[in-house]
């Protein structure tokens, strides 16, 4: 068996040396979401879809409590739009969402930092973090309306909760994932 030398930048095994691979069979799993062949069909059963609920709702098989028709959802939503009723509402919606967002993000970075900086808050916190992470915040609601109440306190707390954890993981693993030496020179330069 000979040795063969190599010139630098040549490869020591390219395709010419060694089998390729078939390709692998792979499965699309997204077939189902494009329309090829009959479009018309997709938009017949939207269609048909709607005219049923529609159907449901007006002989009032469903209290209509419970499932509006379409028709009355639309004349609601555009009665809403030209009193500025859902403007207002969005406008709630989004201030709350940047709030819980706002608040998540400072105290989720503070702990990230301390958790990755230093071996006690990180012997303290880790535990508390893996085990409280998994829980669906939605589910801690009934909680926080009973402490905080129904206003608008309870709703900031679920946002600001969905977001604190991936923030706290996030922030922890980058201060972990830093290397030494960048952190030791920073320090240094001043």
């Amino acid at each position: 068996m000979s040795q063969r030398k190599f010139v630098s930048g040549e490869g020591r095994e390219t395709s010419f040396e060694r089998p390729v691979a078939e390709k692998a069979i792979v499965q699309d799993k997204t077939y189902f979401l494009r329309v090829k062949e009959y479009p018309w069909l997709s938009i017949a059963s939207l269609i048909a879809t709607l005219l049923m609920w529609e159907m449901v709702s007006r002989m009032e098989w469903v209290p209509p409590l419970f499932l509006p028709a379409p028709s009355g959802i639309l004349v609601e939503g555009w009665t809403m739009v030209k009193t500025g009723l859902v403007f207002e509402h969005i406008f709630a919606s989004l201030s709350r969402i940047l709030l819980g967002f706002l608040i998540a993000c400072s105290l989720g970075v503070l702990v990230g930092i301390l958790i990755g900086f230093y071996s006690i808050p990180e012997a303290v916190g880790n535990p508390i973090i893996a085990a409280t992470f998994p829980i669906p915040k939605i589910a801690i609601l009934p909680l926080l309306i009973l402490w905080l109440g129904i206003g608008e306190a309870s709703k900031v707390a679920v946002i600001a909760l969905g977001v604190f954890f991936p923030m706290v993981i996030n922030v922890y693993t980058g201060v972990k994932n830093v290397d030494p030496l960048l952190i030791k020179a920073a320090l240094s330069l001043g």
